[in-house]
């Protein structure tokens, strides 16, 4: 019986899901995590996890072209991480995203399960993930690429990717103007 415990346990501990949530985890999963953070945590889960958000502000003061609802979200930023989640009640979490600014030194190294990170071209999504659900409102430099069914999403500005977003399955429409 103790032998059956222990091979239970070598077996848990060496299981893909395991071992691909490391302290160091850049994977992101469509509709679910980027690293560590799911869809499913509320942001007190979040701050638990990070400390304090180095900031937090209101959709007006952080999208570039408006093109998110009109509900207001708030987004809780961890700069050093590279990551924010936006809320709409302070409590659940919207979406996810990781983001790359301009002038900072290298964009940080997450990577969707397909293999698609920050260093991709647009043409490079597309062709991976074919033809986005939806295209909010593009600004002058703006472009984002929604894949609703599968809740993911890309932001460019020019030609550099900015932003990775991960969301529940089916709710881009409640989050963007689609």
């Amino acid at each position: 019986m103790r032998g059956v415990v222990l091979l239970l346990t070598v077996l848990l501990l060496a299981s893909p899901s395991a071992l691909s949530q490391t302290a160091g985890d850049k994977l992101v999963v469509p509709g679910t995590r980027i690293g560590n953070w799911t869809v499913d945590l509320a942001i007190a889960d979040l701050v638990h996890r990070n400390g304090p958000a180095t900031s937090i502000a209101g959709s007006k003061e952080w999208t570039p072209n408006g093109d998110l609802r009109p509900r207001e979200p708030i987004f809780y930023r961890w700069e050093p991480l590279y990551f924010a989640a936006a809320t709409e009640d302070k409590q659940r979490v919207e979406f996810l995203t990781v983001f790359s600014e301009f002038g900072r030194t290298s964009p940080p190294d997450y990577r969707t399960d397909k293999g698609i990170g920050f260093r991709a071209a647009q043409a490079e999504v597309t062709k991976t993930y074919g033809n986005p659900t939806a295209q909010p409102i593009p600004g002058p430099e703006w472009t984002t690429l929604i894949y609703n069914e599968i809740g993911l999403g890309f932001r460019f500005q020019g030609t550099q990717m900015r932003n990775i977003f991960v969301f529940r399955p089916g709710s881009g429409g409640t989050i963007w103007r689609l």
